[in-house]
């Protein structure tokens, strides 16, 4: 008994002598930075953009992601502004041809990895716009990572001329 009670108040003894507090985790949660990047804790979302876009079209939203301290994967977009939105990319259908396709396995982002989504590219594609996409606007949108989960993007609606410029 008396072995047991030495134990114990050895134990709570070195407890309150510890002098750091631990630090919390760090938070997985989506945050805007001043730079319009938006970042989680395995990849960073910066550079969103997107073309204006009459209602009932179909626009692309392009973006640089970049990944963390551990790889990621791009597996889906989601905004209430469009009937259906996907990831896809632009790919060579021959004969001079191109041509658009989902990417159903997801756009990979390795640590430290840049991925432009770009046009030619992928991109993330909004079908059947519910409203004008019209230049100074901001469409809010979610890109949709394996192991972040869903990240908030404010995309700027911008003039072609920015496209043209990405190319």
């Amino acid at each position: 008994m008396t072995r047991s009670l030495f134990a114990l108040t050895l134990a709570l003894a070195l407890s309150a002598c510890q002098t750091e507090t631990p630090e919390p985790a760090p938070s997985t949660d989506a945050t805007p930075e001043a730079s319009g990047a938006v970042a989680s804790g395995s990849v960073s979302v910066s550079d969103p953009f997107v073309t204006a876009t009459p209602a009932g079209g179909t626009g692309g939203v392009f973006m640089t992601l970049t990944g963390g301290a551990m790889p990621d994967t791009l597996v889906d977009a989601r905004s209430t502004i469009a009937e259906r939105v996907e990831v896809h990319e632009t790919y060579d259908a021959g004969d001079g041809l191109r041509g658009m396709r989902l990417v159903e396995s997801g756009i990979p982002v390795g640590v430290g990895e840049t991925v432009r989504l770009a046009p030619g590219g992928y991109h993330v594609m909004l079908l059947g716009l519910a409203d004008e996409l019209a230049v100074g606007d901001t469409l809010e949108m979610e890109a949709v990572f394996a192991r972040a989960g869903a990240v908030q993007v404010r995309v700027p609606v911008v003039t072609l001329d920015r496209v043209r410029e990405a190319m």
